[in-house]
Order: structure tokens, then sequence, then C-alpha cells
């Protein structure tokens, strides 16, 4: 048994990598000189410094979804095939599926590929990019996974797989996981991500630790990109809790970013357009502000790092079914994280269980096999802007009186498509007023439609005129609420 310790990313493979590990949970981690050698090889093989590129991966910057329910083996597969179906309507192209590291492998060595064979192949049968997330623990290998099994830990509402494979065992049982879950799907799967909010003590028992979780992500990236060198990886989702920067910092300063060709994040908030106040914090930023600081915070440590959100959703903490309220979340939090520039943006969740139909809530009702209001949302919503064609502009907020008025601008072949909305806190009513705008900017006059995305369908709005000198298209009567409205030049 050998220590050995680094506190700085690694450079070279010309001296011998100090990294710290822990044993148990004591300061450092212990590993056998067997697994240390192995990882050693590893490094050499793909150099530390080197830039992984993903050039031949086809990526989309937009709307996807993620479901676990079926993934974690709740649910029988057929109705998993009932739920999925419900997908072929939507105009999304990404969906985060979720292996259980405790669930694939429950005797040593041996792996039930089974249900995640027809899961994953029923997806990519409909098309869709698949990203595979790495997550859990495991009771064979890690006694302290064992030790919760037997009651001596109690952390209410954690799932036993929250604690990560940080023993020598159980790292080197996690990485021969991955590596046969690579070997399986990577000839159609080319995304991966390594572990889910590691910032949070409920998925990194029983303390978030940066230091092993960057040993944890080196060692996966490594081992993922000896079976495919052409991976494209995300850093797991961090959830915005108070002081996820920090924490990010920490991996950062420990070489994380040579690792990864995204960080990944869960930004749950109350208001799309404000910022990361899930959990009670609060400052005068916009979402766009604080998306901005974190790619400048980025950028310092290594450039062409891209941002993406493998994981947000409406938050209902009222013991109430607000459907309305979640689709208008819905639509108005899409629009603003792809005006921020996020990729890869995935809504939890899709299925709704009746059992639990408040906190998070999904898409399409499992018990009834029917779509909420969410899902005509957004299935309206992707069928507009889902197209490569379609292109981001600007957005802009245009204040009239007390109210706030956004205004997101695309274009698909020259032709303007603009969502616009009232910023305010969202309620489960649908109520509208009428309201005179002003829309700059636009070079030419154009004739437009008006799309209610929440309704899905078309309004009449009144009449409209151009003022070519001022470059102006004044509306006289749009309709206007808590919720975007389109509308579709021609």
């Amino acid at each position: 048994m050998v220590k050995i310790s680094i506190s700085t990313p690694l450079e070279n493979t010309q001296w011998f990598p100090r990294i710290i590990f822990r044993v148990l949970r004591l300061p450092a981690l212990i590993l056998q000189v067997s697994f240390l050698t192995e990882l050693i090889f590893l490094m050499t093989m793909f150099g530390s410094k080197k830039t992984f590129c993903s050039d031949n991966v086809h990526l989309s910057d937009k709307f996807g979804i993620q479901e676990f329910h079926y993934s974690l083996g709740l649910g029988t597969v057929e109705e998993a095939y009932q739920m999925y179906d419900f997908l072929d309507e939507l105009n999304i192209k990404n969906f985060r599926y979720i292996i259980f590291w405790w669930e694939v492998e429950r005797k040593k060595g041996v792996y039930d590929w089974s249900r995640h064979d027809k899961l994953i192949n029923y997806l990519k049968s409909k098309g869709l990019n698949i990203l595979i997330t790495f997550y859990g623990g495991n009771y064979l290998y890690d006694h302290l996974t064992k030790d919760y099994q037997k009651g001596k830990f109690s952390f209410k509402g954690a799932p036993p797989e929250g604690f990560p494979p940080c023993s020598s065992p159980a790292l080197e049982g996690w990485l021969n996981f991955v590596e046969a879950t690579v070997k399986r799907y990577g000839r159609f799967v080319k995304v991966w991500e390594i572990w889910n909010e590691e910032n949070s003590g409920e998925f990194w028992q029983p303390v978030p630790n940066a230091v092993e979780y960057s040993l944890l992500l080196k060692a996966t990236s490594l081992r993922i990109r000896k079976k495919q060198p052409e991976a494209f990886i995300i850093m797991g989702g961090v959830t915005v809790k108070p002081g996820f920067d920090k924490f990010l910092v920490s991996c950062f300063k420990l070489g994380a970013l040579d690792y990864v060709n995204a960080v990944g994040i869960h930004p749950y908030r109350k208001l799309p357009e404000g910022t990361f106040n899930i959990f009670g914090r609060r400052n005068q930023q916009s979402f766009e502000e604080e998306i901005r600081d974190l790619r400048n915070l980025i950028a310092g440590y290594k450039q062409n790092i891209e941002i993406w959100d493998t994981e947000s959703g409406y938050m209902n903490f009222e013991n109430k079914s607000n459907l309305i309220a979640q689709a208008k979340y819905l639509l108005r939090s899409m629009l603003v994280e792809y005006a921020a520039g996020l990729k890869g943006l995935t809504y939890f969740k899709l299925a709704q269980t009746e059992e639990n139909p408040t906190l998070f809530t999904g898409i399409v009702s499992i018990d009834r096999k029917k779509a909420l209001p969410a899902y005509t949302a957004y299935k309206a919503l992707s069928h507009i802007l889902g197209s490569d064609l379609v292109k981001f502009k600007k957005s802009i907020v245009k204040k009239i009186g007390q109210d706030r008025i956004r205004l997101d601008f695309y274009y698909k072949q020259n032709k303007p498509i603009i969502a616009y909305w009232l910023i305010r806190q969202i309620d489960d009513k649908i109520v509208f007023t009428t309201r005179k705008l002003e829309i700059e900017g636009l070079k030419k006059k154009f004739s437009f439609r008006l799309f209610d995305v929440l309704n899905n369908k078309y309004l009449p709005f009144g009449k409209y005129k151009y003022n070519k000198e001022k470059q102006i298209t004044i509306f006289y009567k749009l309709p206007l609420s808590d919720y975007p409205f389109v509308l579709l030049g021609e």
C-alpha cells in the first residue's frame, strides 16, 4: 500500500503523480499499487495536457429531457415504451439516461444489461442523442454503503447510492463498470456525464469533497477515453445551492477541466429570469449575468469549455398540483437558458407519478398515460425553435410603466421569430391583457402571425404597422401574460 498526494493539476507524465487520496473518510485515500499503476498507464497513454476533441460527434444545443424512473428499475419495460412513445411528437434531440452502478452490478464482475439494452435501443430507434450519466455507489465494494444499509447512517431522503466509490476496491470496481458500459453502448453513445450533483450532501455522502470528486472525475474520464478517445465528457451537473461556485473552483484548481468538454449545472430557480435562488440565495443579477460570470470563471482556468444544463425543471413547493404554472415555467426557463448560451437543455422530467404530484413535476402522467399541459407547451416550443435553421439573435427587456416585458429574437432563414412575455412571478391561471408594443430593430416590413405557445394555437391580434425610417414595428393590441407568445415573421 502506498500513500501519494497531489495538490496541482497533472502537467505531464514525466513525474510521478501527486494525488490526494483518502482511506475511508480520513484525509488521505490509500490506493493499492496495482490500481495506481494502471492509472499512471492511462495518464501516459493519453497525456494530461491533451485537449480532447469530439469533432465527429453531433451535439444539439437545443431541447432535451430526462427520465430515471425506468433506468432505475421502476415500472415495466412495456410501460417505459409507452412513456417513451410520447417523445415522438416532441421535436427534441437529447435524452439524459442515468445508469446506477449498484443496479447493474449486483454480483461482483457480473453486469445485468438486459433492461438497459431494451430501453437504450428503444430510445436510439427514435433518433435521440443519448447522454449517459454514470452514478451511484455499490454495496458489493464499499463498507460505507453496507453500513448505510444496516442503518448506521441516517440521511433523510438520501439514496443509498449517494456514497461515492472512494475506497480502493470500490474505485477499481467503479472503473471496471464504466469501461464495460462504454464498451457496450459506445457504438451509439458519445456523450457521458460523470456523477450527479456531487456538491450536494445528498448525492455525495456523507460530505461533499472536491478532492474526492476530482480524483473520481479524472480516473473515470481516462477510463472512458481508453475505450472511446473521441468521447464528449461532462463534469457532473452541480446543484446550485449556496457555495456551488466555490466547489467548482476547488475542482478547477485540481485540474478537473483538463478531463472534460463541458461543465454541467442543474439551475433550479423560482423565477426563470432570476438567479439560482431555490435554496435561499439572493442577489440582483439576472440569470444571464450569473451564467456569464460562471463562463468567465471557467475561462480563467481553461478555454473552450461549454456549460450544459443536464437537469432543471419546475419545483412546486405548494401542496397542490400547479400544472399550468409548470407549463409556463418550462416555456420561460427553456427560452432564458437558450438565450444564455447553455447547451443540452434537459428538462426534468418525462414521467409523473400521481403519488407525488407536486415537487419535480413530470410532463406525462404514468397512471393515466396522458400528456399534461407542460407536454403540450414543450411540443409547441420545440417545433417552433427546434430546427437547426433557427438561430438566436438577442434578448431585450422593455419597461412599460410597472411592467417588464422580455423579448427574445430568433431568425429562421432571415425571417424573425420573436418570443415575448411579462416578467413576473408565475401563477396557475391563464389570464392576459392587451398592450401596445413597439419592437425596434427589424430592418424591413414583415407579415406576422401570432402563436399562443401554452395553448398551442394561433390568435388574432389586430393591426400593426412598420416605420421604415426608425425601423420600428408597432403592434397596437398584442396579448400579454406571464407566459410566452410568439410572433412569426413571414
